[in-house]
């Protein structure tokens, strides 16, 4: 055998002996597998429909509720749960003592007074009080901090101010780290009873809220849900908008925004919910010292007109409002529902989620299945002397 025949069987030996360690390899990893998967068939079904699990366990945390002697009602839910009294150690700035264990582990808090203010409590003269009054409040700041004051030290301190109007209420809400929780109490309390109402910041925001009119007709979503709502309660300032409409609040003076301060911005009216890590003990000390005293003004209850029983016209229930020519159609359908404290509101809520939610029924069977529209939802309301069912969507024209 020559020289050049070793070397070509040398070299076809290595090959076939490579190609059968990697054959074994492949056999020994196939084999491992291959027992894997049947210890795991063995420890569970195949199918995941074929899955069962044991049965959720909820445990709620404890909530403490404070009736104030002026009316006023305090919500704390605090995160360690040592913090729900008093003892040694505790700072002037309401946050706990034990910061840096487990459950005082995020130093954060989260302030919302609620007053129950919302647009309601306009007349029809004056639709949009409600919405101009809060906003003139977040603008101007208190008497004892203006309103560029105000926005100086939340940016300093990290924190977030917010105000929303809504139907029934009017949310002043503040959210930071939990070393500067005595100052968001005083400025929360400073605001909402003790406001500077500048006359300047009244003007800028009936600027804003022009602009706003003057675009509203550019969403077509918006239009359908503004004439739903007229709708449904056609005799009532449910039925109204919370921003009001262009020509009331053009009309808006500072004397009309001070009276409604002062007739609606009363302790009895005033919800405070307090959630993170501070410690209560001290909230309500401070709370204490912070809010007016004495029993003032109207309670929740007493300033919201009942809802006339719906009885619809025959025939009456399909409005459109057709301006111009879209290739989208936005839809706003329902009916009225049912008040706040009604017995079925948490089976409601759960109907509502099944029907209407992310993952609901309405979803799958007319966005997945059908492909008629993006998205769609619907959603049961439920205010504090009537409700209403509502289903909302766009699709092609």
């Amino acid at each position: 055998m020559s020289r050049t025949d070793r070397t070509v069987c040398l070299g076809l030996g290595l090959f076939i002996g490579a190609l059968a360690l990697m054959m074994t390899t492949a056999c020994r990893e196939w084999r491992k597998r291959h027992h894997e998967l049947v210890a795991a068939s063995k420890r569970g079904p195949e199918f995941p429909r074929e899955l069962k699990f044991e049965r959720i366990k909820v445990t709620l945390p404890d909530v403490e509720w404070v009736d104030m002697p002026n009316g006023a009602v305090l919500c704390l839910l605090p995160s360690s749960p040592e913090s729900n009294g008093s003892r040694p150690g505790q700072n002037a700035d309401c946050a706990p003592a034990n910061q840096g264990k487990p459950f005082g582990a995020v130093p954060l808090v989260h302030v919302t007074a609620r007053v129950f203010a919302g647009s309601v409590c306009d007349r029809p003269e004056s639709k949009g009080l409600a919405n101009v009054t809060a906003e003139a409040i977040r603008l101007g700041g208190s008497r004892s901090l203006t309103g560029e004051a105000l926005a100086e030290e939340i940016e300093f301190l990290g924190a977030d101010l917010g105000v929303s109007v809504s139907e029934e209420w009017v949310d002043f809400s503040i959210s930071g780290h939990s070393r500067h929780c005595r100052r968001f109490l005083q400025m929360l309390t400073g605001l909402i009873f003790d406001p500077a109402l500048p006359a300047d910041k009244l003007d800028l925001c009936k600027g804003l809220l022009a602009e706003t009119f003057r675009r509203e007709n550019d969403r077509p979503g918006d239009i359908a849900q503004r004439e739903f709502m007229r709708q449904i309660f056609p005799d009532h300032p449910y039925g109204w908008r919370t921003v009001g409409d262009a020509e009331t609040v053009k009309a808006i003076e500072m004397d009309q925004v001070a009276a409604f301060h002062k007739r609606n911005y009363t302790p009895a009216r005033l919800l405070v919910g307090i959630a993170g890590d501070f410690d209560a003990e001290s909230v309500r000390n401070e709370l204490r010292a912070l809010l007016p005293t004495g029993v003032i003004g109207e309670a929740e209850s007493d300033f919201i007109p009942r809802v006339p029983a719906a009885e619809p016209a025959p025939g009456a229930g399909i409005v459109a409002a057709a301006y111009r020519k879209l290739p989208q159609t936005s839809i706003a359908l329902g009916h009225p529902g049912v008040e706040r404290k009604h017995p079925d509101y948490f089976k409601l809520t759960v109907l509502n989620a099944l029907l209407g939610g992310a993952t609901s029924r309405l979803r799958d069977r007319v966005r997945t299945k059908l492909g008629l529209t993006y998205a769609i939802s619907g959603r049961f309301s439920f205010m504090s002397v009537a409700g209403y069912f509502s289903v909302s969507t766009s699709t092609k024209t």
